[in-house]
């Protein structure tokens, strides 16, 4: 069997850590596998003060993929918010990546800004009344505000989780 390269990119509020029952399952049979913690998520030491932009954001993943040799493809793995990270890797390093799989992932179109995709999501949270996803300002003094979404436990529960046993939701 040959052996593959896998990059996986976590989801909002989420880190490497993400993806712990799968990186082992994968290294076991002798795959090399990264799971990155994208700039202010997991461990990452960048304050959510220094993310500006979806690049910025995504700046591990855009690094590690610097380094991949350029006879090298890797399979990039995304999941919900992670799938903004995939496009934009995708976008910047088509000749080293042999495919992105989506998992339950945002994927932006090709007409909108990937705002967009976000903000429909958020709507359609809104409509179904959720009241359990805030959104916090930050920063201060000459810096622009910026939003942080907090999840509550009862969202995290019903909405990201639905699907998990309640040890795990």
């Amino acid at each position: 069997m040959e052996k593959k390269h896998f990059i996986f990119v976590h989801g909002a509020c989420h880190g490497a850590w993400a993806w712990y029952k799968v990186k082992p399952q994968l290294e076991a049979q002798g795959h090399k596998v990264n799971a990155i913690d994208l700039s202010g998520a997991g461990i990452s030491t960048t304050k959510m003060e220094e993310v500006h932009s979806l690049y910025d954001y995504s700046l591990p993943l855009m690094n590690l993929l610097e380094t991949i040799p350029s006879n090298e493809k890797v399979i990039l793995v995304g999941h919900s918010f992670g799938g903004f990270s995939l496009a934009l890797a995708a976008d910047k390093y088509p000749d080293k990546i042999s495919v992105a799989v989506f998992v339950a992932a945002f994927m932006p179109d090709c007409q909108h800004f990937p705002s967009y995709t976000f903000k429909k999501k958020k709507e359609e949270y809104s409509e179904g009344g959720v009241e359990d996803m805030h959104a916090m300002p930050y920063g201060s003094g000459d810096k622009p505000q910026r939003m942080l979404s907090v999840f509550t436990p009862n969202f995290v529960a019903s909405h990201l989780y639905q699907l998990c046993s309640p040890q795990v939701s």
